[in-house]
């Protein structure tokens, strides 16, 4: 029997966040023009280390990540049409963002990134968990991509993401339908 799919959105992830993590006060909603400034600034601070390494002035590293976002999000606008573009909320403030598009064979997480002081205090697992709780509702698998050295890595594994191939600086990894088969 095939399972009547539904889209993934916002609507949907937070009744799911409500339910399985109501303490953390999290939300989400679409990115608005608004909010590309804070995306942005978020952006940066994962570029934070490398760019300690080297010798440019904070305004040549800003300029530099500005690029690379503007670069970024430009390239996720056009290739991934059907994108939810989302920015996540705790108690009515911005602490992140997450990129999901859901295709006809996967929902694929883009990208979470979020606030340094929001890191490692339950925020990323509550919004990935909800995705996966989607995915599974709609008999999909989840996909993405992390730098193998990414702190996420581990919560990925954690939540059943198994390794699937290294893509040049990304491990590949998939999260079934089924959590028995993964």
């Amino acid at each position: 029997m095939a399972v009547a799919k539904t889209q993934v959105s916002d609507v949907s992830l937070n009744a799911t966040l409500a339910s399985t993590h109501s303490a953390l006060l999290l939300s989400l909603r679409g990115e608005t023009p608004e909010d590309i400034d804070f995306s942005a600034s978020l952006y940066a601070s994962t570029r934070q280390a490398e760019l300690a390494l080297i010798p440019w002035s904070d305004a040549e590293k800003s300029a530099f990540c500005r690029m690379q976002f503007n670069a970024q999000h430009a390239h996720y606008e056009s290739q991934y049409p059907d994108a939810h573009f989302l920015i996540i909320e705790r108690d009515g403030a911005r602490v992140g963002r997450v990129y999901v598009e859901q295709g006809a064979s996967a929902l694929l997480l883009m990208e979470i990134t979020l606030t340094p002081e929001q890191r490692g205090r339950g925020v990323g697992h509550a919004v990935t968990t909800a995705l996966l709780l989607h995915a599974r509702a709609n008999a999909l698998p989840m996909h993405l991509h992390v730098e193998p050295s990414n702190p996420a890595k581990r919560l990925y594994d954690r939540l059943g993401f198994r390794d699937v191939e290294t893509q040049g600086f990304y491990t590949f990894m998939v999260c079934r339908a089924d959590p028995a088969s993964n």
